[in-house]
């Protein structure tokens, strides 16, 4: 099963009847990310060409930028800022910002054991 396959059957749950409305992916590459936002699909404010849009603009300026792509109910994304300077995280900030998440913001925590640690920037779409 190709990986959109995978994500869209997880998120809807229309064959197996099963909906995962809390999971998040690993760090992915921000052309990886996009293949799973497109999966989710459109969600209230959740628009996928909005977001993927940002997306290929952070990577065109970022290209190292680790995201992880889930949902807390809601989909949401971290983007990994770890190592980039605090002008260029505001920079990825104000990108994302363009996707219009309704909340926005930088976590310095990790609630995955034995995963990376430090600065995320997390967006949340309701």
């Amino acid at each position: 099963m190709k990986l959109r396959e995978f994500m869209a059957e997880a998120i809807d749950g229309e064959q197996t009847g099963i909906r995962f409305l809390e999971f998040r992916t690993d760090k992915l590459t921000p052309q990886e990310a996009q293949r799973v936002v497109e999966a989710i699909g459109q969600y209230n404010g959740f628009k996928p060409e909005k977001v993927n849009q940002a997306l290929a603009n952070i990577a065109g300026l970022y290209g190292k930028v680790g995201v992880e792509v889930g949902r807390e109910f809601s989909p949401c994304l971290y983007l990994s800022v770890q190592g980039l300077s605090i002008s260029h995280r505001e920079d990825i900030k104000n990108i994302l910002a363009s996707a219009l998440p309704d909340e926005l913001g930088f976590v310095d925590y990790c609630d995955r054991p034995q995963k990376e640690t430090g600065p995320r920037l997390r967006a949340w779409w309701d």
